[in-house]
């Protein structure tokens, strides 16, 4: 467990970071806007892009990591 969570964190700030850089002359003001589910489904597929890349996800339990992790997102921005 300590490595998904360890890989979850990988993920939230590899998306955060690939967000932060799309808009590199902005300012900060973008950030201050809710969140969209748009963006929360963008952080959950970079994550599992990840999981995918480095072998800690299968193709047989895409569907239920997947549903974990757009949860996890989820709860986590909405709190």
């Amino acid at each position: 467990m300590n490595e998904l969570a360890f890989f979850l964190w990988q993920g939230f700030f590899f998306a955060f970071f690939l967000l932060a850089m799309s808009n590199p002359g902005k300012n900060t003001e973008p950030f201050l806007k809710p969140i969209t589910d748009d963006a929360i489904l963008k952080v959950a597929k970079e994550i599992v892009i990840k999981f995918i890349e480095v072998g800690r996800l299968a193709p047989g339990n895409f569907d239920e990591t997947f549903r974990a992790i757009y949860q996890a997102v989820r709860d986590t921005v909405k709190s």
